[in-house]
């Protein structure tokens, strides 16, 4: 897969790195969530990073499937996390980006967030894809 800010965004997120995760995005960018509607800035956004991170042991995208645009890419993919308590559960994710010099300005998240299922130790890939 070629390498985008939007790699480089989840593989930061898998470190648990957010200041990594900032740096991949430009100052004004906004992360738009389907689920509540809310356009959030980056200090909102990195808030909620922190959040997933201290209460997963682990976090990462699985079955990545990318398609560029005039303007960035829409990426379907699985997001996978594992509880602290070890327990692996995933949601599958659509994100529409928008890139500009190289940086992220805009995402847009669909994820219905009450749609998660367990995927125990196996592959990930998007249910019935």
């Amino acid at each position: 897969m070629t390498e985008t800010p939007v790699t480089r965004l989840y593989d930061a997120m898998s470190r648990g790195d957010t200041a990594a995760m900032r740096a991949c995005c430009a100052p004004d960018v906004r992360f738009w969530h389907c689920f509540d509607g809310v356009a959030q800035d980056i200090e909102s956004s990195v808030q909620g990073w922190e959040g997933l991170i201290a209460h997963t042991k682990a976090r990462h995208a699985e079955d990545v499937r990318s398609i560029p645009t005039q303007d960035g890419l829409v990426q379907q993919f699985v997001f996978v996390i594992t509880t602290p308590t070890g327990e692996r559960k995933a949601w599958a994710l659509c994100v529409v980006v928008k890139i500009k010099d190289g940086l992220i300005t805009r995402v847009d998240e669909y994820i219905d967030r009450a749609g998660g299922f367990d995927v125990g130790d196996g592959d990930v890939t998007t249910p019935g894809f």
